[in-house]
């Protein structure tokens, strides 16, 4: 099945600050260096399923300035297929991901005067077969721009009734980003009931929508027409379905970063699912990718395939 992505791409700046906050003063082999990377919600999903050979399809905008064409690159390198970007005439968004002592990052989203986030209207999803997909997309598609939110649910609702397709969303909600206005708050739900597949942090999306208390009973009543699988950092995965719930417990590893790690997640687990593999299943394979890359140096780092690094 053809993996249909849709979201999000900006450049990533990396500000290395707690690296360099530990430099000052000694002598050091290495200098703290502030790079420039592809990034985005979804983009980074597309990069990791492209890695894996899955060959995503990624429905987005792409921006003619020079980081632009520099994250068209990066994409078409690891396999992407664009065909149904959108191409627009103004600057990149960038985010800027500063790295503190412990390895966490705070992110800071910046437009430039001629940037713009995200913006899909009624001609983003015109040249799209009405086929069956596996199709990903996260609620940082929901930019509080309205005519953008109402136009992907009403795309999201449309290949429900008409296809087979299956849909796979990450609530990713960012209220620190988006804040969670009642149109907002409306279409997060919407999507969520549109679902196959619900992913999200117990704390940071979750809890967006139902006190603590309830989180629960929140999961086994969304299980009963769905799959809705929680994480929440090195914890254990948790899965329910019809009402039950299954815990997944990822390997020890030595966190080396932590940038694109639920993104790495989300990729293993659809190119594993869109293979036919069970939830759980899924969820294994995802953590032992995700746990590959967050011990690694470098971005996005997948391991090589191998019988026991790729045995879903």
């Amino acid at each position: 099945m053809k993996i249909l992505c849709i979201g999000d791409l900006n450049a990533d700046l990396i500000v290395p600050y707690g690296t360099a906050k530990a430099n000052v003063g000694k002598i050091v082999k290495e200098k703290a260096e502030v790079t420039l990377r592809s990034g985005g919600t979804v983009g980074n999903v597309v990069t990791v399923l492209g890695k894996l050979g899955a060959k995503p399809l990624f429905v987005t905008n792409i921006c003619t300035d020079g980081t632009g064409e520099f994250l068209r690159k990066e994409l078409e390198k690891h396999g992407a297929d664009l065909r149904y970007a959108q191409v627009r005439e103004e600057e990149t968004l960038l985010c800027v991901a500063v790295i503190d002592e412990k390895k966490d990052r705070l992110v800071f989203p910046w437009c430039s005067p001629k940037a713009h986030y995200l913006r899909f209207d009624r001609t983003s999803f015109e040249k799209i077969p009405r086929e069956d997909y596996l199709v990903f997309l996260s609620g940082m598609v929901l930019t509080n721009e309205k005519t953008t939110m109402r136009e992907t649910v009403r795309f999201i609702r449309e290949l429900r009734l008409h296809t087979e397709s299956k849909i796979v969303f990450d609530c990713n909600v960012r209220r620190e980003t988006y804040g969670l206005n009642r149109e907002r708050e409306m279409c997060l739900h919407e999507l969520i009931r549109l679902s196959d597949v619900v992913l999200g942090s117990r704390k940071e999306d979750f809890q967006s929508f139902v006190p603590e208390e309830s989180l629960e009973e929140y999961w086994k009543s969304l299980s009963e027409k769905r799959v809705v699988i929680t994480r929440e950092g090195a914890e254990p995965a948790e899965i329910w379905q019809n009402g039950r719930k299954t815990s997944v417990k990822p390997r020890k590893v030595n966190v080396l970063q932590t940038i694109g790690a639920g993104d790495t997640f989300d990729a293993a687990f659809l190119y594993a699912y869109a293979l036919g593999n069970t939830p759980e299943k899924c969820v294994r394979f995802a953590n032992r990718i995700a746990g590959y890359m967050i011990s690694h140096e470098g971005h996005l780092r997948i391991p090589q395939k191998r019988k026991d690094t790729w045995n879903i």
